[in-house]
């Protein structure tokens, strides 16, 4: 998990995973960054099968840079800021969405107004 110690809310993220440790049998491999560059420069390769990236602000300025680096090791990513579909990995609902062809209650409402 990549996340900024000194961000109260990444913090939380982090204890909150760690009681479904034992419950779902896994281990959470922490990664902590202060600053963006650190974030810029991690490494995922035999480390980790997959990344989950905190809610950190300096994590998520770094998140295409991540991202790039754990595909590369053909690693999971997974984000609550949903920023990797607007950077180059489209999730085929949200072009849907944007396209007003979704079932959502937001495509419903696009559509009215028009």
């Amino acid at each position: 998990m990549v996340y900024n110690e000194l961000e109260p809310d990444s913090l939380k993220q982090v204890e909150e995973l760690r009681p479904s440790e034992g419950q779902y049998g896994f281990q959470t491999v922490r990664m902590a960054v202060k600053r963006v560059d650190e974030a810029r420069s991690l490494t995922f390769a035999g480390k980790a099968d997959a990344v989950l990236i905190s809610v950190s602000a300096t994590a998520n300025e770094a998140l295409p840079e991540i991202v790039k680096a754990a595909h590369g090791s053909k690693i999971l990513t997974i984000s609550q800021t949903g920023a990797p579909a607007r950077k180059g990995h489209p999730d085929p609902r949200a072009e849907r969405h944007r396209a007003g062809r979704g079932r959502c209650p937001h495509d419903r409402a696009a559509a009215e107004r028009r």
